[in-house]
């Protein structure tokens, strides 16, 4: 088999985000253990893993989830409302982006996120209970969400200036100092990874994160990001 159509295979054996949308529907209302089976809730990301699975989305190194591109995200709501912070892609994978200041809708941030197809999962009492709550997809082609995409390019373009700043003034990174609180709305960086610092960033071998820091960052939808794209959501 030729290499091109081996990877037109590859691509064609993923769903579509509309494919994967119209799957999601189905689960609706629906019992987190009845469409997934059992479900081990000290292993953070597995219900994410089981439902991309159950939607036809194999598990890969594939940076997008569907082909056309677009990503699933699987979000924790409680009381009906979003409850935690939601990851988008590791930082020191693309550090180079925002060291050489890539924009934003050339980014893999953005290849990321310029279509996502959010899934929010009731987690009200015992994993027994928890329900698929109502999927929905956000996408900057899509002029309902121009308001959402324009915060998030501030977001990013804030970020990444504070990187290079600190970077290239010999200083560390610490989600505070590039964050700068409530100046970034939707999108963040935040610690994630091995703790202990078992994990870290580096720019040209030097290490940019603290001896102190909790592990590497990542890039992360905030949570009060996550209210905010659900409340858009659901004014439309």
């Amino acid at each position: 088999m030729l290499y091109n159509d081996y990877i037109k295979k590859f691509i064609m054996s993923r769903p579509t985000i509309a494919e994967g949308f119209a799957n999601a529907q189905k689960c609706v209302g629906k019992k987190v253990v009845e469409v997934l089976g059992d479900i081990d809730t000290k292993n953070k990301g597995q219900v994410g893993s089981k439902f991309e699975n159950h939607l036809g989305i194999p598990t890969t190194s594939e940076r997008c989830d569907y082909p056309d591109p677009g990503d699933c995200k699987t979000l924790k709501f409680k009381n009906g409302k979003p409850n935690e912070c939601c990851d988008i892609i590791m930082l020191q994978e693309i550090l180079h982006e925002a060291m050489n200041n890539v924009s934003f809708r050339e980014s893999s941030v953005y290849e990321k996120i310029q279509r996502v197809h959010f899934a929010p999962i009731n987690r009200d009492g015992e994993v027994e209970e928890w329900t698929f709550g109502e999927t929905f997809i956000i996408s900057d082609y899509d002029e309902k969400w121009n308001s959402i995409y324009e915060q998030m390019e501030k977001d990013y373009n804030h970020i990444t200036e504070r990187i290079r700043t600190l970077v290239n003034s010999g200083g560390y990174i610490r989600a505070r100092d590039v964050n700068q609180g409530s100046t970034v709305k939707i999108i963040e960086i935040r610690p994630k990874g091995q703790g202990g610092g078992k994990s870290k960033n580096t720019w040209n071998g030097r290490t940019i994160t603290k001896s102190t820091a909790k592990s590497a960052y990542s890039y992360y939808f905030k949570h009060t990001g996550v209210k905010t794209i659900w409340n858009h959501y659901q004014s439309l």
